[in-house]
């Protein structure tokens, strides 16, 4: 794992270049494609891209490529940050004499009406609109804020721009998608601008009841930080994240992260299985017989793990660790696992 605060950054010097990378990144485009990289490597190199696109002052379609590369971008910050919801549509039918019933269902749904007037009856439908739902859960608001006003506006504004406005026409000009370009960029500091955004974007995953798929398949770069595995394992308390990250495999002994002084050697704080503890004494309040068998199963794994060289963990932090998840556990299930 990576320390953030290993290496002293200094974000005000003059524009970067990413080692092996091109093109030049400014300070804040440098800490806005890191920070994208810790949500993972694709929707970075989509930035990455995008910066290219729009240094190359030759390229004659730069505001249509632009326009998609963000879309990806902003599409996939809201992939991990808010829950897929079911497209729906909102049905109105209107009959013979005028009057209106309004219906919203779920595209795979139905409705069903009767009616003993004679005549046709019109039925029409629209959208109903989940892009900006999904910004505001993103964001964990029920209304706009500073922030997701800003999100909305920029990115409702990226389709005009995606597509062609007609073949006989000149190609949209690159100058008409920049200003709009950097505004997105201001939206991306303000969502992984640096270290503490970052954060803030692990507090709104640590809202969530319990995760996603797209938010365990994104904890592996999110958390591949040392400061923020410890941060999130931290202030992690839900029960029902336990069998996700138990099935992600994130309680494996493997798992155990290694001393950089000892690199044999464990390290003193094994902050997810502190976060298995938690939910062992929770089950002293709660109990739950699917719970029991998970924790039982994670120390299981970890009593009778052995690496290729037949060692066990060596690790007194972890024994005592493991002793206190047995202690919380009901006596048939502690008596099942102790054997």
């Amino acid at each position: 794992m990576k320390n953030e605060f290993d290496k002293e950054q200094n974000l005000s010097q003059p524009p970067v270049k990413l080692q092996n990378r091109s093109p030049e990144l400014s300070a804040r485009q440098a800490e806005i494609y890191r920070n994208l990289e810790a949500i993972g490597p694709e929707i970075a190199a989509f930035y990455l891209s995008g910066v290219k696109v729009l240094n190359d002052k030759d390229l004659e379609i730069s505001s249509y490529l632009l326009a998609h590369i963000a879309r990806e971008i902003e599409g996939g910050l809201r992939d991990v940050l808010s829950e897929k919801k079911k497209e729906e549509l909102k049905f109105v039918i209107e009959a013979p004499d005028g009057n209106k019933s309004t219906y919203e269902k779920g595209r795979e749904g139905s409705f069903k009406f009767t009616s003993n007037d004679p005549g046709t009856f019109k039925v029409t439908y629209n959208r109903i609109g989940q892009h900006k739902p999904s910004i505001l859960q993103s964001l964990g608001v029920d209304e706009n804020s500073p922030l997701a006003a800003r999100w909305i506006s920029v990115a409702k504004r990226f389709a005009g721009f995606a597509h062609r406005h007609g073949a006989w026409k000149p190609p949209r000009r690159r100058e008409a998608f920049v200003p709009l370009w950097h505004e997105f960029e201001d939206v991306l500091t303000e969502l992984v601008g640096n270290h503490f955004k970052l954060l803030d974007r692990i507090d709104r995953i640590l809202d969530y009841k319990e995760p996603t798929k797209k938010i365990i398949k994104t904890l592996d770069n999110l958390l591949a930080s040392e400061v923020r595995y410890a941060y999130f394992f931290n202030k992690l308390d839900s029960p029902t994240w336990l069998k996700s990250l138990k099935d992600a495999r994130w309680f494996d002994p493997e798992r155990q992260p290694i001393s950089q002084e000892m690199p044999d050697q464990p390290v003193h704080f094994w902050h997810a299985l502190g976060y298995v503890e938690k939910i062992a004494n929770h089950t002293k309040e709660a109990p739950c017989e699917e719970t029991f068998s998970i924790l039982a199963d994670i120390v299981d794994t970890i009593v009778d793990y052995a690496n290729d060289a037949a060692a066990t963990i060596a690790s007194d932090y972890t024994d005592w660790r493991v002793m206190k998840i047995i202690c919380a556990l009901p006596i048939e299930t502690k008596v099942w696992t102790i054997l």
